[in-house]
């Protein structure tokens, strides 16, 4: 292993460590029955999460054995939830033209804050009243039988919108949203014309239209030799995992396993879930929880932990409050708490392009390359 004394250059171990797999036969071996065309990008992700794990190994560790201030951190990620609603408002607002913000030139801005968005400057913390109708609105989740899930979608205005505003939508409306805007009025913000969106895409298909006409023929597309061969999900850390143990020593093998079951989503539905539900009931040793009668056990299960995460989350988000207070003020000093800096990255890059393509439309229609519009 690497003598981690001295802070690394992660972005050189990432890019030595995709040349050694791709000179490594045991990985030729392993991935032979998988399509050739999907190697390369096999190699990339798997060296991306290898330096994730390898950079972030202590977080990553103490992720899986658990921390004390276990519902202080799941009350800070429902913090950020509150102030994804106060983001997305903010967005109706600077689409309609009535609001500016400092740093949003563009509508896929608020796309990257949602991936930072404790840390958005012009969103006010989460207040007294904010937390305190959060924790109305877990209440009345707490009882229902569909367990509330994180949204990866929040700053879809496009979507979010449609939802809202045409009941036969596929795409449901955040219930929080719904909630939230039922005892604000803030509904009325969806009524308001989409102004930038549409600006924005007219330059968009400009340079759409620019593109396609100097890109010349398209090639004619050959099949490749191994196409029956199985995709190859690069995404997919199981198969990482995999390779890890194929061809990582003992230490790196363990760290980037800390890494794999820290990030891992597991959902388990049905029997699955119930025992898993039960599982977690009984290791409570500090209280009694409740469980009420349902024709269902599993639904009376679910709702029993429902309720007991949801009143301890929202017990513990004046904690969680002071603690991202604490963390902001140290990223203030230069001391940065452990982030997710590479995800934000991968998104201002997306935001790039975004921003290219309105430049060109804006050249393209003979007007100033900027975004003041």
């Amino acid at each position: 292993m690497i003598d981690k004394k001295e802070e690394p250059d992660y972005e050189m171990l990432k890019k030595q460590w995709e040349e050694d797999l791709r000179q490594n036969p045991k990985v030729q071996v392993f991935l032979e029955s998988y399509r050739h065309s999907d190697w390369d990008s096999l190699y990339k992700q798997y060296a991306f999460n290898k330096m994730l794990a390898y950079k972030h190994a202590e977080h990553y560790k103490k992720q899986n054995e658990g921390k004390e201030n276990h519902w202080i951190n799941a009350a800070e990620r429902h913090l950020g939830i509150i102030q994804q609603k106060k983001l997305f408002d903010a967005q109706c607002k600077w689409r309609a033209g009535i609001e500016i913000y400092e740093g949003v030139e563009i509508c896929y801005d608020f796309e990257v804050w949602k991936h930072d968005v404790m840390n958005c400057p012009f969103l006010e913390s989460p207040t007294a009243d904010d937390m305190d109708l959060y924790s109305q609105f877990l209440i009345r989740q707490s009882n229902t039988e569909q367990e509330f899930e994180y949204d990866d979608d929040w700053q879809d205005y496009e979507e979010l919108k449609e939802a809202y505003n045409n009941n036969e939508e596929n795409r449901n409306f955040p219930e929080w949203y719904e909630f939230h805007n039922s005892r604000t009025g803030n509904g009325i913000l969806l009524t308001l014309p989409d102004v930038r969106g549409k600006l924005e895409q007219f330059y968009k298909d400009l340079a759409r239209e620019e593109k396609q006409k100097n890109a010349g023929p398209v090639p004619q597309y050959i099949s490749p030799p191994d196409a029956d061969k199985p995709f190859l999900n690069y995404y997919d850390k199981h198969i990482q995992l995999d390779l890890a143990k194929l061809i990582e020593d003992k230490e790196m093998f363990s760290i980037f396993r800390n890494f794999v079951e820290a990030t891992e989503h597991r959902d388990n539905w049905e029997n699955e879930r119930a025992e898993k539900d039960l599982n977690y009931l009984s290791t409570i040793k500090d209280e009694l929880v409740s469980i009420e009668s349902h024709q269902d056990y599993r639904i009376a299960l679910r709702i029993a932990c429902q309720k007991y995460r949801f009143k301890k989350i929202a017990e513990h988000l004046p904690l969680a409050l002071e603690q991202n207070k604490r963390e902001r003020r140290l990223k203030e000093m230069g001391i940065d708490s452990y982030e997710e800096k590479e995800n934000r990255l991968f998104y201002l890059e997306l935001r790039k392009l975004h921003a290219d393509s309105i430049l060109l439309g804006r050249k393209v229609n003979g007007e100033p390359q900027d975004f003041n519009f």
